[in-house]
């Protein structure tokens, strides 16, 4: 179990926080119960979200920047991917924040996380610090 050093909103999406072994962890963690973001949307503002991170010089120890998902494929991003085993209680805490959107209730979207919550499986995507600096950074 990682110690994390701090923790802070970026903004009304995403918290990120910094442990202490030099791993920067992305959380989609919506500041509103419900909130409606289209699947473009999302992908918007998770650039944005990069393009931030990138450009601020409060993370220059940072080594690896992580971030995991029960359906997102954080490849389209740059990041390297692969599925991880999880306890149930983490597949509930995604699956809360994916039923909060209500975009997926709208688009009968509803079933798509049902095949990750069966295998008890996540999307962590990964990625060194130099090379999303070099990728997001401005």
């Amino acid at each position: 179990m990682s110690k994390f050093i701090f923790s802070k909103r970026i903004n009304e999406h995403y918290k990120v926080k910094k442990d202490v072994n030099g791993i920067l962890t992305l959380y989609h963690s919506p500041k509103y119960l419900f909130y409606y973001v289209t699947k473009d949307d999302f992908h918007h503002i998770r650039l944005k979200t990069y393009r931030e991170i990138a450009s601020s010089d409060q993370y220059s120890d940072v080594k690896t920047i992580m971030e995991s998902s029960i359906v997102t494929d954080y490849s389209r991003d740059g990041f390297e991917v692969e599925q991880r085993e999880v306890f149930i209680r983490d597949i509930m805490r995604f699956t809360i924040r994916w039923f909060g959107n209500a975009y997926n209730w709208y688009c009968n979207r509803l079933s798509k996380p049902i095949d990750h919550i069966c295998k008890n499986r996540v999307f962590v995507g990964s990625m060194d610090w130099k090379r999303f600096k070099d990728h997001y950074q401005s």
